[in-house]
């Protein structure tokens, strides 16, 4: 089995390390080696959803993918729910003649600063059951189970507009700012999946093909990176994920 993930506060690479026995390849890494290629019996994709939608990274990195496999599965997660993105993603699949075996989502942590305090988000955690579903999808999966989670009309419409304003009216890389209590230790810079941001003195810099990620943001360790209309302070990384492997997986 290969995995094909992108995670930026490690919920997507704890979905895909949960597969025993696969071959897992960082979605970042592989656009940035071009390394674009994969032949197996069964091949998946992890991703998490980004403004109701499919993040950026993945739309740029399906249509270049030669995917040749006799099961194809797609795992989407989120803070609650995906709206119209799993029928945006299915619409992208057809497109590229992939013939999509399974689409379903899991709720985990909802990391989106400008919606959610994380204190609160964390206490709601017992209430999404993701290890049970996460176990249900597992055995789906093992027994090669086809099933493709859909929305309603007006949740595909949401999610396609709510893309078409953020990628045409927001300035993503605008969104931040680098408080004087950077101690200038370039996590950020290792961490940021699309390397939107250099090393400077005295604090990093970004660049203008931000995706909006909020990698940046969750993992700085003096909470220095601040999100315009943030809702919390806290920050969030998956307990299980170290940040050693968000560096090794949106860096190398």
């Amino acid at each position: 089995m290969t995995i094909l993930y992108f995670t930026a506060t490690g919920n997507s690479l704890y979905i895909a390390k949960s597969f025993k026995n696969a071959t897992l390849y960082s979605i970042p890494q592989l656009l940035r080696e071009k390394k674009l290629e994969f032949n197996d019996d069964v091949i998946g994709i992890i991703t998490p959803t980004h403004n109701f939608s499919i993040p950026t990274l993945i739309r740029l990195f399906l249509p270049q993918a030669k995917i040749k496999c006799n099961y194809f599965f797609t795992i989407f997660t989120c803070g609650g729910s995906t709206l119209g993105a799993l029928d945006e993603y299915a619409k992208l699949a057809q497109k590229q003649n992939l013939t999509l075996n399974y689409l379903n989502r899991i709720a985990m942590m909802d990391n989106y600063l400008k919606l959610w305090d994380m204190r609160e988000q964390e206490k709601k955690l017992p209430q999404k059951y993701t290890q049970e579903k996460l176990e249900q999808i597992l055995q789906d999966i093992e027994k090669r189970k086809n099933f493709r989670l859909k929305s309603n009309i007006f949740y595909q419409w949401f999610s396609e507009m709510t893309y078409f304003w953020c990628s045409n009216f927001v300035s993503n890389h605008k969104q931040f700012h680098i408080e004087d209590s950077c101690i200038n230790c370039n996590i950020c810079t290792k961490v940021c999946p699309v390397s939107n941001i250099l090393k400077s003195t005295p604090k990093p810099l970004y660049q203008n093909h931000c995706i909006l990620c909020l990698a940046c943001t969750h993992h700085c360790p003096t909470h220095s990176i601040t999100l315009k209309g943030e809702k919390s302070k806290e920050r969030y990384r998956h307990p299980q994920i170290s940040l050693r492997e968000i560096i090794q997986s949106n860096q190398g």
